[in-house]
């Protein structure tokens, strides 16, 4: 009779094979990881399907070549293996244990600030400091997201809108092949944040947001556009050209001269 025979046994067996699996997660993460690969390889026969498997499952690490995992699962049959063999070039120099910990340290006080500032800090190279990062301490640059700053009573009103919104077209079939809808853009002429200068290290997202005013000085121009056609662009300017802010009268103006001669132009005022 088989070792692993009998209901009890087997779930023995799965249970020390589960153990010994762990054992080899926490001892050494990177074969684990090879395991990983050429077991998905065995029974998914691609390489390219194996990299979809190591692109879900690790999405942190390096996504391996189809010439390493070719490489990696003929080592494991011909040595029944997957250990890396022992390298002939120099042992590693810069992303020791202690290395690594003191960019940890360095980075959770201070992760908005550059990698380049740290590796002229730490004197270690922006290579190597990227791959201690990335590789040792699974860290992912974050973007900061900026979004409108909007107040309790913002969120009423736009509920309000809606639901206004949806009893018209209820009433009306005739509310959207006529409706206009308009934005606007923003050019400021203040500065203004980049965030694709600012990045936050960690190894978790940390949903970073900043937040903007809602009046700056900028410049606005707004476009309208519908199925029967676009409406716009049009600058808030006073009659000398300069820029002015938008406010309830300027905006009436704008509707009232504006947008009437270009539906006017079109033909769709009567509509």
């Amino acid at each position: 009779m088989d070792a692993c025979s009998g209901p009890l046994i087997l779930i023995r067996c799965k249970i020390i094979k589960l153990v010994m699996m762990l054992t080899v997660l926490a001892l050494d993460p990177y074969k684990y990881l090879r395991i990983q690969v050429v077991e998905a390889f065995i029974r998914l026969n691609s390489e390219i399907a194996v990299q979809r498997f190591f692109r879900q499952g690790y999405r942190h690490h390096r996504v391996p070549d189809r010439r390493t995992i070719v490489r990696w699962v003929q080592f494991q049959k011909e040595h029944g293996k997957v250990e890396n063999k022992k390298s002939s070039g120099r042992p590693r120099t810069v992303r020791m244990p202690e290395n690594v910990n003191r960019v940890r340290a360095e980075m959770q006080p201070s992760p908005q600030r550059s990698a380049r500032r740290h590796s002229l800090t730490m004197q270690i190279s922006r290579r190597s400091l990227h791959r201690i990062l990335k590789e040792d301490l699974k860290f992912h640059p974050y973007k900061l997201q900026v979004v409108r700053e909007l107040r309790p009573i913002d969120r009423q009103m736009r509920i309000t809108f809606c639901a206004q919104l949806q009893e018209m077209i209820a009433e009306n079939n005739n509310i959207l092949p006529n409706l206009l809808v308009s934005d606007e853009a923003h050019f400021h002429l203040t500065g203004f944040v980049n965030k694709q200068n600012i990045r936050y290290w960690s190894d978790t997202n940390p949903q970073l947001l900043h937040e903007t005013p809602l009046h700056s000085p900028k410049v606005t121009v707004r476009c309208g556009v519908a199925r029967f056609g676009i409406i716009g662009p049009y600058f808030f300017e006073d009659p000398k050209g300069r820029t002015v802010t938008v406010n309830s009268v300027r905006y009436l103006q704008m509707l009232n001269i504006f947008l009437v001669s270009e539906l006017n132009r079109i033909g769709h005022l009567d509509t």
